[in-house]
């Protein structure tokens, strides 16, 4: 397992990356596990407000997986790099193994790009919907390297992890 997570109700769900699958578990019984979902190449798993959730994997693109297991890509092009693509075509921006993700109460999604040395952002449109969502990169130079600054002035080297505040103002980065 690389990640794992609970949904509003206390399952919990994991991600396998060497099974290319995500398992849930219902309650406190190993007897309980079901195959959620197929999930090749998996590496960070979070749920949004919605109930939804939100997988990346190493194939350069960002999935939401609905409560029945349907998956949409909402992020990503499948290739490989640091680009944050045209605003409103989510589709057209290119990632690369994001380690970590969060979801902010609002729905926004937040990538730790360890390659890259950055965190992008994805911002829903104003119905909630990542269709025409828009990506951008909020912290690091794109460059490895350990400098502060703010937002895009900032060196990231290696960013795996990080964690939102509860009122989503502030965020650490592992």
């Amino acid at each position: 397992p690389i990640d794992v997570d609970f949904d509003a109700s206390g399952n919990l769900f994991v991600l396998d990356r060497n099974a290319n699958s995500i398992y849930s578990w219902t309650g406190t019984s190993a007897s309980t596990q079901t195959k959620f979902a197929d999930m090749t190449g998996g590496l960070s798993m979070e749920f949004d407000p919605k109930g939804n959730l939100i997988v990346y994997s190493n194939k350069s693109k960002l999935h939401l997986l609905a409560p029945d297991g349907t998956s949409t890509v909402i992020a990503g092009c499948g290739t490989a790099g640091n680009v944050d693509g045209t605003p409103g075509q989510p589709l057209t921006a290119k990632l690369n193994n994001a380690f970590d993700l969060e979801v902010a109460a609002d729905g926004t999604i937040f990538l730790a790009e360890d390659p890259n040395a950055v965190v992008k952002m994805i911002v829903p449109d104003a119905n909630g919907s990542y269709e025409h969502a828009y990506v951008t990169t909020i912290i690091g130079t794109g460059k490895a390297g350990f400098a502060d600054g703010i937002g895009t002035k900032a060196q990231l080297n290696s960013p795996y992890s990080i964690c939102l505040s509860e009122d989503g103002k502030t965020m650490w980065i592992g």
